[in-house]
């Protein structure tokens, strides 16, 4: 039954994966960010921030753990996939000349490389917003659209 659970979660999230990706795919950007892809933790990354850039404020508000869908779908432990990702992470921040990194995240001394929820929500806002346009002005687009509909409907009923 366990073996099935994992399967069915990993097929899940292959469909998902599928689904999510636009233009330039997330593992480029983060090649290019200077992550190593060898690591384990540059697919823990990846994959959070697929799922970020789905639906950001789900992940950013903390509706959802990031580290139990990383569970889910890899069988890996909290915290054996937080010391992955932030390894990764420390390894690309202090590669020699790697400015690209540091000016998404000039806040963070150069000793002291973003935390895990703050890169992801960092890069994932980055691309969404590549992607997308403006995440906020979205959302907030988003919200008179349903509320003006909500309007009209009511309105349609009245009559």
């Amino acid at each position: 039954v366990c073996v099935m659970r994992l399967a069915m979660n990993k097929h899940q999230a292959i469909i998902r994966r599928n689904r999510m990706m636009k233009s330039q795919s997330i593992s480029e950007r983060l090649i290019e960010l200077g992550l190593n892809p060898s690591l384990l933790g540059f697919g823990y990354l990846e994959y959070c921030i697929q799922l970020f850039i789905m639906d950001p404020l789900q992940y950013y508000n903390g509706k959802r753990s990031l580290f139990i869908m990383i569970d889910e779908c890899f069988g890996v432990s909290r915290m054996k996939s937080s010391r992955c990702m932030q390894y990764a992470i420390q390894c690309a921040w202090f590669r020699p000349n790697n400015t690209k990194l540091h000016n998404i995240f000039p806040a963070c001394h150069e000793q002291y490389p973003p935390l895990i929820q703050e890169f992801i929500c960092g890069i994932g806002l980055m691309i969404y917003e590549e992607e997308r346009g403006n995440f906020f002005s979205n959302l907030i687009k988003q919200y008179f659209d349903k509320k003006n509909s909500k309007k009209a409907l009511s309105l349609n009923c009245d009559q």
